[in-house]
């Protein structure tokens, strides 16, 4: 979450979550109940996740800036932060070939955690996406993201949720072209801030998208970029299939 973008795309430029200076749009404290698939990646940077089943979870390639998995456990079952649920140590980090740190496109990475996860009411997988949804459709991003303008204000000791719109796919081309890997969302001008990055953007009970970056801009309407979680599908499936 500490990657700075440089990419100038319509006079607009993309900074990773953490960087994003406003704050999330009407955040509402939600319980784990609600959202059960919700994760907390510990590591070097403090990013959320999504489970995928009892062995893994996904999360955006730039949180893990370190390869190596021991820097890394995976907290889940929780609505409050460090307090209760359960942590499991990452046992491997397989990041998408194709990610790219200053476009974040193809911006995923599966952890395989070293031992199953217990599931429950607090704790549950949840299903990938087949379609990108349709442009206007709802949909909710969960985290413990700050919620002051101050990118050095604290986290969230509670876990927040936000709805947001899906953006049209050909819409969401012409303000990042050429990056079938990203899908976009917005909420009133609002996009992804600090604290939200790798967390699950869910639509109609299936995982569509990962928290990718914000934007920094005097165009707040220009919306947050996530993984979109439908393109990259096979290659989850697959790489899934390869750990088992």
């Amino acid at each position: 979450m500490c990657i700075q973008l440089t990419l100038l795309i319509a006079s607009v430029a993309l900074i990773s979550a953490e960087w994003m200076p406003e704050r999330i749009a009407r955040p509402q404290p939600v319980n784990i109940s609600k959202v059960p698939w919700q994760a907390s990646i510990l590591g070097n940077k403090w990013c959320g996740g999504a489970i995928v089943n009892e062995r893994t979870v996904l999360t955006a390639a730039h949180c893990v800036v370190s390869g190596d998995p021991k820097n890394y456990s995976v907290s889940v079952g929780a609505s409050a932060t460090l307090k209760g649920g359960q942590l499991v140590k990452v046992q491997s980090i397989i990041r998408h070939e194709g990610y790219n740190e200053v476009s974040n496109s193809n911006d995923i990475v599966i952890l395989r955690l070293r031992t199953r996860l217990r599931l429950g009411a607090n704790v549950q997988p949840i299903p990938l996406a087949e379609s990108v949804p349709s442009g206007g459709s709802a949909a909710l991003v969960s985290s413990w993201a700050r919620t002051k303008k101050d990118r050095r204000g604290p986290m969230s000791q509670t876990l927040l949720s936000t709805s947001v719109d899906i953006v049209d796919q050909q819409a969401c081309r012409k303000f990042y072209p050429n990056k079938s890997s990203v899908l976009c969302a917005t909420s009133h001008g609002a996009s992804a801030c600090r604290g939200d990055s790798g967390c699950p953007l869910v639509s109609d009970g299936k995982l569509v998208g990962i928290v990718s970056f914000g934007v920094a801009s005097p165009h707040p309407t220009y919306p947050g970029g996530y993984a979109n979680v439908a393109e990259l599908r096979p290659w989850i499936l697959q790489t899934i299939a390869r750990l088992v």
